[in-house]
Parts: structure tokens; C-alpha cells; sequence
């Protein structure tokens, strides 16, 4: 697996100059990076205003660029794309392959990160991030990504505490009243409102610790509730101290797999900056870059 450093060198030597000042980078080449459509690049140039029409800011930019027209996503498509044909390598999917004068995708650095805000899981969050942030070096760069990794791990332990809260529901038990019964599990035995005093997180009810998780804790909460539930199904709907039971044994198992595989524990996975203040920052990043590089005039 490629470490940040590594991939910020791989993104720096794949960038291009245009004749006209403005960088870009080939399809192929994040492709090959991100295995963002293995096999052989078919469909790319739809894929990516697919990318770009979905994103909100990038269809808003647009929108102002060319107010006049019925369809702004079309000319704002070419000034941010250009096709090109040459030889190029495919290093991903089942069989390498090497490309002669193939169709790719010269992209500039804002349908760069459309492309890969677009792309679901957390694997191309450093890469997003690089185009987010064009002058972040290598390191604050991992930092960011670090938090911006909490958005979407944050939201699948939502949806994971939802179907959970519907099982909770049918044997009378609340979701609170669970969360603080297992919690220990997870954080050997130290109750919420202790790491929330430890941490000088202000203690609100309506504000969960999972708030303030980083991204590993986030991961291992989420597959130990996924665990329980999967479990729960398996056994075919256990009694409510049987299902606690279940939920402790996967928390406690995350919580050793967290110090086995990333040497860190729970209760030293936790950050200062909320999830909401998380998505603000990251919400200004996306108007900067939008005012910055989303209008191209050629």
C-alpha cells in the first residue's frame, strides 16, 4: 500500500503543464493510482462529467460561468477536459496492459477533484485532498486527510447505528442506554463523560463522543456494530442480554485489532474538532478551490 508521501510524489511527477499555464493530469494516470475503472478506459470521458454534474459546487460554478445556457455542464465539461490519444500503460485491474494510441482524459485540477471527491470509501481521500489543497505539502496534507477521513467513516457508522437502533428498539432497550452499557468495552472500561473531561470536549447530550472518533476508532466501531448485527441475524434474533453480550465481544475485538494492526488504542483515537467543524473546513476548501480553478476561460 502506497503512503501518503508516496502518492504525493506519484501525483507531483504525473502533473502536466499546459501551454497556457493551467496544470492537469492524465485519467490514465490516476486511474493506475486509484483503480478508479479497472481494466481497459472505456466510458471515462462520461464517467467524468458524471463526476462533475453530480458534484453540487461544480455544478453551481457552471451555472455562473455560463448563465445563459440551457445545459452550463456542457461547455464547463470542455474547459476543464481535454481528450488526447497516445500510448499509456494500465497497471490495474486483472491484466496489465499497454495502450497504443489510446483515448485519455487531460483533466484539469478541479475535475480532478470532482473525479475523486466522486469515488465512494476513503481510499482516494488523500488524493482529494492533494487537489483540494494545491499548496499543502506532503505532511499537512496527511493531516487533513486524517480528518477528512472521519466525514465518510462518520456517516457508514450512522447508517450501521440506525438498523442497530431498530433492534434495539424491538426488545425495548434505547440506543443511549446501549451505547453507555457497552461502551467500556471498547474503551477499557472508561465511561464517555471521562474521555470527554479528559479531552476538554464540552459534554452535551445531544453531541456523542462518535463526534469526536478518529478514523481508526470510527472503523472499528463501525465493523464491531456491523459485527453484532450480522450475528444478531445469524442467531436469529437473540434475547437483549444475549445481544449485548454479542456487542461487547466485537467491541472488545475491534478494540484489539485496533492495537494489533494500528498500535493505538480507542481511548487515544479521539479529536478535539467535531465532525460538523470537520465538514466546515472542508466546505471552505471547496469554495476556495471552486473560485480559484473552477473557472477556466480558454
Amino acid at each position: 500500500m502506497n503512503t501518503f508521501a508516496q502518492i504525493f510524489e506519484q501525483l507531483n511527477n504525473t502533473r502536466r503543464t499546459r501551454a497556457d499555464g493551467t496544470q492537469c493530469w492524465l485519467y490514465s494516470d490516476l486511474n493506475n493510482l486509484y483503480n478508479i475503472h479497472p481494466g481497459k478506459l472505456r466510458s471515462t470521458q462520461s464517467q467524468v462529467f458524471s463526476a462533475l454534474f453530480e458534484n453540487r459546487a461544480a455544478y453551481n460554478a457552471a451555472a455562473r460561468q455560463y448563465p445563459n445556457d440551457e445545459r452550463p455542464m456542457i461547455p464547463f465539461f470542455h474547459d476543464h477536459i481535454t481528450t488526447v490519444y497516445h500510448d499509456y500503460d494500465i497497471t490495474t485491474g486483472p491484466y496489465p496492459q499497454h495502450i497504443k494510441n489510446g483515448h485519455d482524459l487531460e483533466m484539469s485540477r478541479y475535475a480532478c477533484w470532482a473525479l475523486l471527491a466522486a469515488q465512494p470509501g476513503i481510499s482516494t481521500t488523500f488524493g482529494e485532498t492533494y487537489f483540494l489543497y494545491p499548496d499543502a505539502g506532503p505532511e499537512r496534507l496527511a493531516a487533513l486527510t486524517r480528518e477528512f477521513m472521519r466525514l465518510p467513516l462518520r456517516q457508514n457508522l450512522c447508517r450501521v447505528e440506525k438498523i442497530m437502533g431498530g433492534i434495539l428498539h424491538r426488545h425495548g432497550i434505547k440506543f443511549p442506554v446501549f451505547n453507555q452499557t457497552v461502551h467500556r468495552a471498547f474503551f477499557d472500561g472508561i465511561d464517555a463523560t471521562t474521555l470527554k473531561e479528559y479531552y476538554a470536549i464540552p459534554i452535551k447530550p445531544s453531541d456523542p463522543l462518535a463526534n469526536y472518533l478518529g478514523a481508526v476508532a470510527l472503523m472499528g466501531k463501525y465493523n464491531a456494530l456491523r459485527g453484532t448485527i450480522d450475528e444478531y441475524d445469524r442467531r436469529n434474533g437473540p434475547g437483549s442480554d444475549t445481544l449485548l453480550q454479542i456487542a461487547a465481544y466485537q467491541l472488545r475485538q475491534q478494540r484489539i485489532y485496533m492495537i494489533q494492526n494500528y498500535h493505538t488504542r480507542p481511548e487515544r483515537n479521539i479529536h478535539i474538532t467535531p465532525i460538523a467543524k470537520v465538514k466546515t473546513h472542508q466546505n471552505q476548501a471547496i469554495r476556495l478551490l471552486t473560485k480559484n480553478f473552477g473557472h477556466i476561460t480558454r
